[in-house]
């Protein structure tokens, strides 16, 4: 019976003159997930305050659609012309369909398609689908509640509506550089980073035989390509660096310089990818390294903007997202700690004396 997706945005709305920009960014994101996702359409294109999916796959199209970012809502529809004959008709084979005893109208003529306003098509309608099929009207809680949506002269009939996941379309706001470790945090991170409208170039560093997390951190680039579609995955090999760093006299200081080499290189990364910030998974105080002053020290003369998106959140927050995105099962595989972690690490680090021993360093 359905043969459309009406998607409904929310922030984007309130854009002003760079709303055109965001919509078509929206559309072009949808088309890519169907292409990605070999889901047959006829046509994406936008309408005043949405965006129209013409397919006749609508289950495949909802699974793909709950996760594009910019999305508030979306209903299967029967299109129709604004006519109100011709809507009737699509309404009453929806509730012929629907074995419901209670009903409600709700319509939104949102242009005047037609000459009569809102509420009077929704007297209008109920009237003559009381009449025909003898239901009760229950305007508080319907069996069946039908919304219709008037717009550049179509109309369009649902009777579900799904939510998506808001935020901002991917690639709106710019293209980040997001390091990318294989455990809970940062995989949330870059959802964030992504949700905001960032296209994430994922980032991880391979520790060899310090630590070596390959084969999950290519099982969370797939599911997060889920969400910011084709996906850049770096892996660096990091080994060379973290052996020099484990050699320091000073073992407290190993975790603070190995974070900030990393944030030097996502910095590269983001000069040679034409990025323009980095995104980071640093919770404030959960761990030694995530103190005011390593973090400090830590971002030192770093002249890319550091974005970290879960810096006010506890870990129970960050678990229930990450098992909501579908990455929590596979970041908890046990692959080891750093074999380069220090008994006590340093949690009050002094810039003054990260820079003294990194220029002995000689990286």
């Amino acid at each position: 019976m359905f043969n459309g997706i009406l998607v409904r945005y929310g922030e984007i709305g309130t854009k002003g003159k760079n709303k055109e920009f965001f919509e078509k960014r929206l559309a072009e994101n949808i088309k890519n997930a169907l292409k990605r996702n070999e889901i047959p359409y006829i046509n994406v294109h936008r309408l005043p305050g949405r965006v129209l999916v013409e397919t006749f796959e609508i289950e495949k199209c909802e699974k793909v659609l709950k996760k594009i970012f910019g999305i508030r809502s979306f209903s299967p529809v029967v299109i129709a012309n604004a006519n109100l004959e011709e809507i009737l008709e699509k309404v009453y084979k929806i509730i012929e369909n629907a074995n419901a005893k209670s009903f409600a109208v709700r319509v939104n003529n949102a242009d005047n398609s037609l000459k009569e306003n809102s509420q009077k098509l929704n007297e209008i309608i109920g009237e003559r689908v009381v009449k025909k099929y003898g239901l009760k009207v229950n305007l508080e809680k319907p069996e069946l509640l039908v919304g219709i949506e008037l717009r550049r002269g179509m109309g369009y009939v649902f009777t579900e509506k799904f939510e998506g996941p808001g935020g901002l379309p991917v690639g709106s706001a710019g293209r980040a550089v997001c390091l990318l470790s294989g455990g809970i945090d940062s995989a949330v991170a870059a959802y964030f980073a992504m949700k905001r409208g960032l296209k994430a170039i994922l980032l991880h560093f391979d520790g060899g035989k310090f630590f070596s997390n390959k084969e999950k951190i290519t099982k969370i680039a797939e599911k997060l390509e889920e969400y910011n579609g084709k996906t850049k995955l770096i892996i660096y090999n990091y080994e060379d660096v973290l052996e020099k760093i484990s050699e320091i006299k000073e073992k407290k200081y190993i975790c603070v310089l190995c974070k900030r080499a990393m944030k030097k290189i996502a910095e590269r990364v983001c000069t040679e990818e034409g990025a323009q910030c980095i995104v980071t998974g640093e919770s404030l105080s959960q761990v030694a390294s995530q103190t005011i002053e390593n973090l400090n020290a830590e971002q030192y003369q770093i002249e890319k903007i550091i974005l970290q998106p879960l810096i006010g959140f506890d870990k129970e927050e960050v678990i229930k997202i990450a098992k909501e995105i579908g990455t929590y099962e596979i970041s908890i595989k046990n692959t080891g700690e750093c074999r380069a972690k220090p008994r006590a690490p340093a949690t009050r680090s002094k810039i003054k004396k990260i820079i003294e021993i990194e220029k002995d360093l000689k990286i």
